[in-house]
This record gives structure tokens, C-alpha cells and sequence, in this order.
């Protein structure tokens, strides 16, 4: 099993439970889906206990070559008006370098605004926050008091920030070309 714990029978049974994927019934990458739902690391059954992150979705980050390239197709309408205009390729990468800092620019105002709201509701930077709750005792009771929700805010906090610092990142990634 090579160190994956069945939390149910086997492979065999996800398969017979929900279909065979061998006589057409799913198809064999539901099978793979359903597997990893059977069979778990103990890492992931034994959650620590204290802080969690709240679950979102993000960028997952890739280390890719710098000579790692993509090949995109254009249609041919688009590639008669580009080249007429200029270079093709210097085109291309101009449009999808403005367009991901567009995207980055919204990502980045919304996380700015859950930043502030939080800043808002506490009435503190994220870093005097943070060394009041390691540092005073009787701040993290008043807190305990007046805001029960303070550790789920403060996960959200300290997760938009690393959010904002990784879309920071980006944008200094792609403005560098």
C-alpha cells in the first residue's frame, strides 16, 4: 500500500460500490477519486489540534524551468491582424502579461478589503495584533470576551496576508521582463 492506511475495504470495493470501471459503468480517474476518499495518510486522519487555516482555493505554486515554455493555438483570423500589427509573439506575451496583472490587481483589492475590514474590527495592524496575542495575557482575554470568533479572524488574517505578500510576488515576478 505503500504507507496509505485503508480506512475501508480496499480498491476493490469503491470500484463494486460505486460502479466498475472496467464494464463502462465510470470512468477509470472517478476510480482513483473514490480511492483517495478509501485510503488515507495518517497525516491527514490525525489533524493537530490549535490553529487552522481556513480552507480557500489559491495558486498552487509550481517551480517551473525558465525554459519551460506553453504552446498556444490561435485561430488564424487573430494571427493575420497580429502580424500586420507587429511581432506575434511580443503581442501575445504584452496581452497575457497585462491581463494576469489585471487579474492579480482585482485578487489583490479583494484580499485588501477583507485586510481592512479585519483592521476595522480590531483597530490594529495585523502586526501589533499579533504581538498582542503573544505577548499580553489580559489582551486575549478581553479578547476571549468581546470577540469569541477572534482565532477564526485571526487565521483569515494571517491567511490574506501571506495571500497578499504571494500575489505581491507575482506581480513582481512579471513586471521584471
Amino acid at each position: 500500500m505503500g504507507g496509505y492506511r485503508p480506512v475501508r475495504h480496499n480498491i476493490r470495493s469503491a470500484k463494486t460500490e460505486c460502479g466498475d470501471f472496467l464494464h463502462g459503468t465510470i470512468p477509470e480517474w472517478n476510480v482513483r477519486k473514490i480511492a483517495s476518499l478509501y485510503f488515507r495518510t495518517p497525516k491527514d486522519v490525525h489533524k493537530p489540534a490549535g490553529f487552522q487555516k481556513p480552507r480557500r482555493f489559491t495558486l498552487r505554486k509550481m517551480k517551473i524551468n525558465e525554459d519551460f515554455m506553453i504552446t498556444l493555438t490561435l485561430p488564424p483570423k487573430y494571427v493575420n491582424v497580429l502580424q500586420a500589427i507587429g511581432n506575434v509573439q511580443e503581442i501575445a506575451e504584452n496581452a497575457i502579461r497585462s491581463y494576469a496583472l489585471e487579474k492579480i490587481g482585482e485578487r489583490i483589492g479583494k484580499i485588501q478589503h477583507e485586510i481592512l475590514k479585519l483592521q476595522a474590527e480590531y483597530g490594529l495592524s495585523y502586526e501589533k495584533f499579533y504581538v498582542y496575542i503573544t505577548t499580553d495575557e489580559e489582551f486575549v482575554k478581553n479578547l476571549r470576551k468581546f470577540h469569541p470568533t477572534w482565532e477564526k479572524d485571526f487565521n483569515t488574517w494571517e491567511y490574506c496576508i501571506e495571500e497578499l505578500n504571494e500575489w505581491l510576488g507575482y506581480i513582481e515576478s512579471i513586471s521584471k521582463d
